[in-house]
């Protein structure tokens, strides 16, 4: 059993932080951890949505400051050096940024524990499809109320 528990390349990553957090500060209560299990990236600002409730302030194209490609790829390779075992993509909306597929891939392969919070509304078979080849493990959909409420609440962009 810990045999197919430790083929998992992030359980063996969770397993090392909590072995690494016992041996340098023992076990306490709760337990100190030398690095967080997941980070929770708000990954861009974009998004194909202008929800009035949005914390990210989206907005249709990504913000002028947002990561390049290679600057993402660098902060996966941080958090992996951190010990960091599980990442979170949220934001605005990571399915529709040009990155996130190419990220996720990459996470994936350093083995990460990969989750997205979406909005659903790019969730298609193809999508689908993709998310489960880019690694990703979990999907987290936002659902906020009745047709009636929800679109006006929502709306597209256009």
């Amino acid at each position: 059993m810990i045999k197919n528990f430790l083929k998992d390349p992030y359980m063996r990553k969770g397993f090392a932080v909590i072995m690494g957090s016992i041996a340098e500060y023992g076990i306490t209560g709760p337990q100190r951890l030398i690095a967080p299990f997941m980070v929770v990236w708000d990954f861009t600002k974009q998004c194909n949505l202008r929800c009035k409730h949005c914390y990210a302030n989206a907005s249709s194209s990504p913000a002028d400051d947002e990561l390049n490609l290679e600057e993402r790829k660098q902060v996966v390779d941080q958090l992996d050096e951190a010990g960091v075992a599980a990442i979170s993509f949220s934001g605005g909306e990571p399915l529709v940024n040009k990155d996130f597929w190419e990220v996720a891939k990459y996470a994936s392969g350093k083995g990460f524990y990969l989750s997205v919070a979406t909005n659903g509304t790019l969730i298609t078979k193809e999508n689908a499809k993709r998310s489960r080849e880019s690694g990703i493990r979990y999907v987290e959909v936002s659902l906020d109320g009745p047709k009636d409420v929800h679109d006006e609440f929502r709306g597209e962009r256009n």
